[in-house]
C-alpha cells in the first residue's frame, strides 16, 4: 500500500492526522475520502489496514535514511 508520507502529521499523542483532504487506495476496499477531520492511531485499523502503524514504519524508515546521510 501507497501512503502518501508528506501529506501527515504526527500529533503529540502518537497518532496520525492529513493535512488537507486527499483520495487514498487502499488494497482491497478501494478509494476512500481522507482529510483532517480522522485521526488514525496504531492499533485501529481502517477496512482492514493499520494506517497509523504504516506511517510509523515509513516515519522510522525516513529518520534511518536522515541518519544514514548525517553520518
Amino acid at each position: 500500500m501507497l501512503i502518501p508520507y508528506e501529506n501527515f502529521v504526527r500529533e503529540p499523542d502518537g497518532s496520525w492526522r492529513p493535512l488537507s483532504p486527499m483520495i487514498m487506495d487502499l488494497p482491497g476496499a478501494g478509494k476512500i475520502s481522507v482529510g483532517p477531520w480522522l485521526t488514525f492511531r496504531r492499533g485501529r485499523k481502517l477496512l482492514g489496514h493499520d494506517i497509523a502503524a504504516e506511517l510509523d514504519a515509513i516515519a522510522r524508515q525516513q529518520a534511518q535514511l536522515r541518519l544514514g546521510r548525517a553520518a
